[in-house]
């Protein structure tokens, strides 16, 4: 077997984890929890043997190409769609193990991938299999942003004299996994209902959310939240009955301040958030301002209505046409039960606007339904913090600058803790306003979100890029396509750097696999999609997108 002498110096033989998924190198097979065949084409299989091979290792394009096709002529592209095609095929939980190093070749990076449950591990190695163990997680739970990698970072020193509260995911003891979206759901507004207290600061449930089966100590998980106090519970639905048991910590000591259950039918559902919420403020009234409580008392919906937006959520976060699609199945028969559900119409209008902002489809033709959406969704209750993150959106799509800042900055006025806010207003400032608060409201967004994902890095690297610190924006924008391969904005973002720092290597390799995600991508096609307000800025875009060797 050939191989380039620079880059082979290990072989690994026996099953190797990805993720949800294992793949044996020897029989060049990957398989799925149930042990089930994964389909994977034939030379995507043999790249990734000889990646899996040589874990931790870079191997060069010649040495892939020699030994998969065996000497037979194939272009560069071959090579670049078997990459994409076992990115596309691993999915969230492992395809970022496979990692681009510019001008040398590829890597996979085994502590990239999601960790396999213990008790899985343990059978395997039980008959015998011999693992090489996932050495760090990557889950993300951005609220509208989702993905699957979140950043490290230091611990986050609380502020003084007030409370910090993470709410922790709430365990789904239902017995059906398919029930878990309703037990996130209950996480995360209740999270939104604590931050309008002013005495206290809420840590973003996209940081939180990383701790979701977490086997560490709560003062850790504390410490590394930067949280005086920690929220934890377990959600069990059975048909119209729930039960939910919650407990706060005080996360120095490890005391319990606080804790109770709760038995109600379905329809009480809002009373039962409304009751933990007061329940939590009560046990810490001494540190909390006064004169605030009535403000997060909820409007009544329907429980099946709530049911079916919290369903929708999953596939929004995805950030896919196909997702986007589904979703809004999910808020529309929300809203043929509740016609008035303010926060279905805010999502129906996020969906389409997210799609053209992120490029995910072309769904501009529906922007004139989304600003309606969207604009209703703020007449029907103008009190929460989402339906003015979608009118950022969907203006921000539809170039209305001024009306998107303002919205941006609405949504942080209504929760001061809301990092997606402070990110969707760094985001807007980026393309149409100062870049100098621009940058200062997306590190407010990592600091209210210690544990962020991809789409808040991404956000900083675009402002670096527009204020021109070019080698700044590269480093966070090559984590930022390592951290999710298919984000085709980031990899355009990076390759536009990569021209105007005259990195002629690192920009065909990236333009390859820019080719692979969107075959026919132009570099005027997309310089005109972004929404930038300034002509200049435009421009700017468009000469790093040229330089770089994008097709015209």
């Amino acid at each position: 077997m050939s191989r380039n002498t620079d880059e082979i110096s290990t072989i690994f033989k026996g099953p190797v984890p990805l993720g949800a998924f294992v793949f044996d190198v020897e029989l060049e097979e990957l398989r799925d929890p149930q042990g089930q065949l994964v389909p994977l084409r034939r030379q995507s299989a043999g790249v990734l043997a000889v990646l899996a091979r040589n874990p931790g290792q870079t191997v060069g394009k010649s040495a892939l190409m020699d030994q998969v096709w065996g000497g037979v002529a194939v272009t560069d592209d071959s090579l670049v769609q078997c990459v994409a095609d076992i990115r596309r095929t691993l999915g969230p939980g492992a395809r970022n193990c496979v990692r681009t190093v510019p001008r040398r070749g590829y890597r996979l990076d085994l502590a990239a991938a999601e960790p396999r449950p213990m008790h899985r591990l343990k059978r395997m190695a039980a008959s015998g299999a011999a693992l090489m163990i996932v050495l760090a997680a990557v889950v993300s739970a951005m609220l509208i942003w989702r993905e699957d990698a979140a950043h490290e970072l230091p611990p986050l020193a609380p502020p003084d004299g007030r409370s910090v509260i993470a709410v922790l995911p709430f365990a789904n003891m239902s017995g059906d996994p398919e029930k878990q979206y309703f037990s996130d759901g209950l996480t995360e507004d209740l999270t939104t209902d604590l931050s309008r207290f002013s005495g206290m600061r809420i840590v973003s449930s996209a940081s939180s959310f990383i701790y979701r089966d977490s086997e560490l100590a709560l003062d850790v998980i504390a410490r590394e939240l930067g949280a005086t106090h920690l929220i934890r519970g377990s959600v069990q639905r059975d048909g119209r009955r729930i039960r939910i048991n919650a407990t706060l910590t005080e996360a120095k000591s490890g005391t319990n301040v606080w804790a109770e259950r709760y038995d109600r039918d379905i329809r009480g559902i809002f009373d039962l958030q409304d009751d933990v919420t007061r329940a939590i403020a009560t046990a810490l009234a001494a540190q909390l301002a006064t004169g605030d409580e009535g403000r997060f008392e909820q409007k009544r919906i329907d429980p099946d209505a709530y049911d079916l937006l919290l369903r929708g959520l999953g596939p929004l976060r995805r950030l896919t046409a196909e997702g986007n699609t589904e979703a809004r199945t999910y808020f529309r028969r929300a809203l043929a039960i509740e016609p008035d559900y303010a926060r279905a119409h805010a999502n129906i209008a996020l969906s389409y606007g997210q799609s053209i902002v992120f490029r995910l489809g072309d769904d501009r033709a529906d922007l004139d339904i989304a600003l309606r959406e969207a604009e209703l969704a703020e007449k029907l209750d103008p009190s929460i913090p989402q339906t003015q993150f979608a009118l950022a959106v969907v203006n921000l799509a539809l170039r209305n600058h001024t009306m998107a800042i303002a919205a941006a900055r609405q949504s942080v006025v209504l929760d001061p803790s809301y990092a997606d806010g402070f990110a969707v207003l760094a985001q807007t400032l980026a393309y149409g306003g100062d870049l100098a608060e621009a940058l200062a409201a997306i590190r407010t967004a990592k600091e209210l979100s210690p544990r962020y994902t991809f789409a808040y890095l991404w956000v900083e690297a675009h402002i670096l890029f527009q204020m021109r610190l070019y080698l700044d924006a590269r480093s966070i924008l090559e984590d930022v396509i390592a951290r999710n391969p298919a984000f085709l904005v980031g990899h355009l973002t990076l390759v536009s750097t990569y021209g105007h720092l005259g990195l002629t290597g690192e920009a065909e390799w990236l333009t390859a696999e820019i080719l692979t995600l969107s075959p026919d991508i132009s570099a005027r096609d997309e310089a005109e999609a972004a929404p930038y307000l300034k002509r200049e800025d435009r421009a700017h875009y468009l000469k790093g997108l040229l330089l770089a060797g994008l097709p015209k």
